[in-house]
Formats: structure tokens, C-alpha cells, sequence
């Protein structure tokens, strides 16, 4: 966690002193059935909507590098990679994602989450029991699958079978092919 996420969580939490406000309780959101073999997950990685750690995305406030994206993790689990981003872009401010996930578990959570490094944020409604901070440019260092979302609205919208590679086949065809012509000379 960077500095000024820091000074975020911390001032968010003298917020919640000031207002007695009590911390978030998480919700698990239920698995659906398992399935056999990889699945294309798309959804909304994130939206611009408060969540329950009080803190909120400008709308297009992440950047990532779009020729190389950023890992896809299970409950942000560095050791459990959940699979490939396929594709994320911003629609009218949310970021929607989509993902091959051959994770066992991961391909059945409901959720996405966002692990942000924040650049820039302020605090909003700081003197109301409303308060929260808005994350005003940060880094998408992660997207997660979970079944306890920080932002509940971060939601997986449809799955399917992935489509099996036929990378290796082709290849084969490929040599097949090339065989094939030094033989007819």
C-alpha cells in the first residue's frame, strides 16, 4: 500500500471516529455451481459508486498499460492467479472486463474487486455522516474474482465455456502444410 492510500485509509478512519460510524460488514455473495473447465467472466470490474470502505472511483480515474494487463488474482492472492484479462475498457464511467478464468474456485465467485495504487484522492461530505474519499487517479495494479466484494455492484454479468485453444493445432497444420510443399517440389 502506497503512501497516499495510507493517508486515505487513515483519514477515512478518524471519519468514521468523528461519526461513529461503524466499519463495513461484508456480505459473502454465494458461489455459483461449479463448472467444468475454463470460463469467459465479464462484468463490471468497477463502478463509481460508493463502496462499503467509504471510498469511490472517479469515473476513468485508472490507468494500466493496455498491451500488457494486469494480473487477474483470487481474493487478491498474489499466489492464486485466476486466469488472463482478455479486455477492460471504461463504459459511460464503470470498467468493464472480460476474463478467461480457469481458477477452480475463482471461475464460480459472483464478485470482481479492484487493487488500486492511489495517486491522487480528497475526502467528500467530510463534516457529514455521508463522508467518503474519491480516488481521483490511480494505478490498476490487479483485478480479483471474490465471493466479498468491497463494492458490491462490481459484478460478474455473464459466463461461458471458454472456447478451447487450437493454438497447438493450428501449429501442427501449419508444419503439416509447409512439409507437404517441400515434398511436392
Amino acid at each position: 500500500m502506497n503512501g497516499q492510500a495510507l493517508r486515505m485509509k487513515y483519514q477515512l478512519a478518524k471519519l468514521r471516529e468523528r461519526h461513529q460510524t461503524a466499519p463495513p460488514i461484508v456480505n459473502r455473495i454465494p458461489f455459483t455451481a461449479a463448472a467444468d473447465g475454463p470460463m469467459v467472466l465479464t462484468g463490471l470490474a468497477a463502478t463509481n459508486h460508493v463502496d462499503l470502505d467509504r471510498q469511490r472511483l472517479r469515473p476513468y480515474a485508472l490507468a494500466w498499460l493496455p498491451w500488457k494487463m494486469p494480473p487477474l488474482l483470487y481474493r487478491h492472492d498474489e499466489r492464486q492467479v485466476a486466469g488472463r484479462i482478455d479486455h477492460l475498457e471504461y463504459v459511460g464511467g464503470d470498467l468493464h472486463i472480460t476474463a478467461t478464468v480457469d481458477h477452480s474456485i475463482a471461475r464460480r465467485a459472483s464478485c470482481f474487486s479492484v487493487g488500486v495504487t492511489v495517486h491522487a484522492f480528497e475526502l467528500v461530505d467530510p463534516d457529514s455522516p455521508d463522508f467518503h474519499a474519491i480516488i481521483l487517479q490511480g494505478w490498476l495494479d490487479e483485478v480479483s474474482l471474490t465471493d466479498a466484494p468491497a463494492n458490491p455492484r462490481a459484478v460478474v454479468m455473464h459466463r461461458r465455456t471458454a472456447l478451447p485453444d487450437i493454438t497447438p493445432i493450428t501449429e501442427r497444420l501449419s508444419r503439416i502444410s509447409n512439409l507437404m510443399k517441400e515434398v511436392m517440389r
